[in-house]
């Protein structure tokens, strides 16, 4: 007797077909990379400038993204397709990563249609052609927070280190992995009477693990007048005019191009339904406020930022990776 996959949820079928639709699309975006005319975009040359000389940092930006330019450049030489090269398949590894989110969160139809959603994100699409810092960052984030997810399940050491492993080199992408804390606090906080997560020996060892691997770029900070961080600050912009409505506005209404208009509506109706219109918890399970605690809180923060000083689209990009699995019906 054969299963219907579309009534059994778990049928591993599920991994197969999502592998196949991210498969596929990998390959049109590597081909696209590869033909493409466009020549490098200035933060590009940028990067590719960087890789040309190996370091733990760099005046803006950490690490990672040099090396990935490397490591793609070293292979088939420093045409617009090497430099590019590592985008698509960074991106379809996060596309099956969030498979994996959603399957462990809900089931394996779930995490089917999350991997092909996240594929297809105009924001994703764009980014698996260009190369740059959020590429890495979401590879990453996806992956620090599926091997939390099972390390809290299983208490198991391979996961607790995959997770500490996976912190560490997201924020030698990028420094937004600052938000992935704030998640774990707020994910702990309004979970409750699920206890912290860093009550556990375990979590502070695998951050000891982050630590280590992060303080590379903290000691060339050092050395080089905390250049990166002084960036970050001169982004922010808090020295300049405060109070911009419409900049908010247009920070929010960019969203809706980076995560698509019909998903982006979608996750406001939720965020009502489920946090106005039912008080903050009582419409939402565990897994629910989980995927908020790890997305919500970004949107909220970087709209404040826009609001006083500017912010751009991509500075919630970590939101793509837990905007997805959530209980319509």
């Amino acid at each position: 007797m054969t299963t219907d996959i579309l009534t059994d949820e778990n049928n591993p079928v599920w991994f197969s077909m999502a592998l196949a639709v991210v498969l596929t699309v990998t390959m049109f975006r590597i081909l696209v990379v590869v033909s493409s005319p466009l020549p490098l975009f200035f933060d590009e040359a940028q990067y590719w400038t960087w890789a040309q000389d190996l370091a733990f940092g760099y005046y803006s930006k950490p690490p990672v993204v040099a090396w990935a330019i490397a490591g793609t450049t070293a292979l088939c030489g420093d045409g617009e397709g090497c430099v590019r090269g590592s985008a698509p398949f960074f991106h379809g590894g996060t596309s099956m990563l969030v498979f994996f989110l959603g399957r462990a969160l809900y089931n394996g139809r779930t995490g089917f249609w999350a991997a092909g959603s996240f594929a297809l994100l105009p924001g994703v699409s764009l980014s698996s052609v260009i190369v740059s810092t959020d590429v890495y960052l979401l590879f990453f984030w996806a992956l620090a927070l599926l091997a939390l997810l099972r390390a809290e399940a299983t208490d198991r050491w391979e996961w607790w280190l995959l997770f500490g492993t996976a912190l560490g080199f997201g924020f030698l992408s990028k420094y937004a992995m600052v938000f992935f804390l704030l998640g774990i606090v707020v994910d702990a906080v309004w979970r409750n009477p699920v206890g912290p997560v860093w009550r556990r020996a375990k979590f502070w060892w695998a951050t000891v693990l982050a630590l280590i691997l992060y303080v590379p770029n903290l000691m060339w900070n050092w050395a080089n007048g905390f250049s990166s961080y002084i960036h970050i600050g001169e982004n922010i912009n808090i020295g300049g005019d405060l109070l911009n409505p419409l900049k908010a506005l247009e920070f929010f209404g960019s969203q809706f191009a980076v995560f698509g208009p019909v998903l982006f509506v979608m996750y406001l109706v939720l965020v009502f339904r489920r946090l106005v219109q039912g008080q903050g918890r009582s419409l939402l399970d565990g897994t629910q406020r989980r995927l908020f605690a790890y997305s919500l809180p970004i949107v909220v923060l970087i709209t404040i930022e826009a609001f006083l000083t500017r912010a751009h689209a991509n500075w919630a990009a970590t939101r793509l990776c837990c905007g997805y699995g959530f209980d319509c019906r």
